[in-house]
């Protein structure tokens, strides 16, 4: 193991979306996570190699369905997506390659790193989400000039080095959750950590992110057998929506919005509308910004570039859409394998992702993917 790889996944945290190089499609970025990521491929291969029969078998209760999948979405896109042309099966291939990298990145991280590394990387992680986060929110609070570059608009809201306050919020339930389950020895930097990223998590106005972390607390209270983290946690959060700091001309912190509700209303009966066009195999893995546009619901000259129109604001109905019905079973069994793996910081951040990706594409943000691979990881170590 080559000693500057450990630095790989957290300086990939610290960039973010802020930094992204484009390929030959406006379509296709590479982020400093994409190239991290393949790195530690390349530098997990031959370990790999060498023992690929323990990590097989430590790995096999997900890996089989994911293989399944990863095999049915390519032949959905081979199959239903030459409807929109060589450009979007292009896009999509690489899109598809770039979930392979993400979903089978577990075995690499199990053969490169050591438990401890892993957890020293987590922290370090869940420790610059906060840094970044905070710092946006007090030296930059307004960030509506990045509407310019295809993100939405924010004004006093927690964005952090991801840009958007919705996956901000995820990660920040995501590093709240590991704290919870797996508190570090010193209870005082447990504690300022936590708070912290609660703090970032309360400032991204983000109720599908307040929501992740009610769910979340609401399975570590089922598998300590105890009401009293779920209550604090909705005692916590009543007193957090009471008492949050509304910006007069902000209408991102106006939790009662029902502008952005309207917009995810939108977003589903469009995914929904694709998907009952091509029920069985789908409009092919990742071509659903080309479907849009076909259909003539993403039109405009920046239909190719906008962060809103790769998917609809739901994991579940972006794979229904894009693999079909068949596609859409076979993910379900991917996920039932990853919770039948029992271990509890598994499992409580599957379900705030989960209840989260109703709203937002959050199974397949890269971000939580590196996230959960570290995770998964972690198990046959514990």
């Amino acid at each position: 193991m080559i000693s500057w790889s450990v630095w790989l996944i957290p300086i990939s945290f610290a960039a973010g979306n802020v930094f992204k190089i484009s390929l030959f499609s406006p379509q296709i970025r590479i982020s400093i996570l994409d190239i991290a990521v393949i790195l530690l491929i390349i530098l997990g291969l031959p370990e790999l190699l060498r023992k690929k029969k323990q990590a097989l078998q430590s790995f096999k209760v997900w890996l089989k369905p994911l293989v399944i999948f990863l095999i049915f979405s390519l032949l959905t896109l081979v199959v239903s997506g030459k409807e929109f042309g060589l450009e979007a099966q292009l896009v999509g291939l690489s899109y598809w390659i770039r979930f392979l990298a993400y979903s089978i990145l577990p075995l690499f991280l199990f053969n490169l790193f050591s438990t401890v590394q892993m957890k020293r990387m987590l922290i370090s992680c869940g420790f610059l989400i906060v840094l970044g986060g905070l710092l946006q929110y007090f030296l930059l609070p307004d960030t509506r000039f990045i509407k310019f570059y295809g993100w939405d608009d924010h004004y006093y809201r927690v964005l952090g080095q991801f840009l958007d306050p919705g996956f901000a919020g995820l990660m920040f339930v995501l590093s709240l959750v590991y704290l919870a389950v797996n508190p570090l020895r010193n209870p005082q930097f447990n504690f300022l950590l936590w708070s912290a990223s609660y703090l970032g998590l309360a400032l991204t106005y983000s109720r599908s992110s307040f929501l992740a972390f009610l769910f979340s607390m609401a399975a570590i209270s089922y598998y300590r057998r105890s009401l009293a983290v779920i209550v604090l946690s909705l005692l916590l959060i009543a007193g957090t929506v009471y008492h949050l700091p509304r910006a007069s001309d902000g209408e991102g912190v106006k939790l009662e919005r029902t502008g952005s509700i309207t917009a995810r209303a939108d977003s589903w009966n469009t995914g929904w509308s694709i998907f009952i066009h091509r029920p069985l195999f789908g409009v092919g893995f990742n071509t659903y910004r080309f479907a849009q546009n076909q259909a003539g619901y993403l039109t405009g000259v920046n239909w190719q570039t906008t962060h809103s129109g790769s998917a609809p604001d739901a994991s579940l109905l972006f794979v229904a859409a894009t693999t079909g019905i068949l596609g859409f079973l076979l993910y379900l069994w991917y996920l039932s394998g990853m919770f039948s793996l029992f271990s509890p910081v598994i499992n409580t951040s599957l379900v705030g992702i989960i209840v989260h990706s109703f709203f937002l594409n959050s199974l397949f943000y890269p971000f939580v993917l590196v996230w959960l691979a570290l995770l998964t990881a972690l198990k046959p170590n514990s």
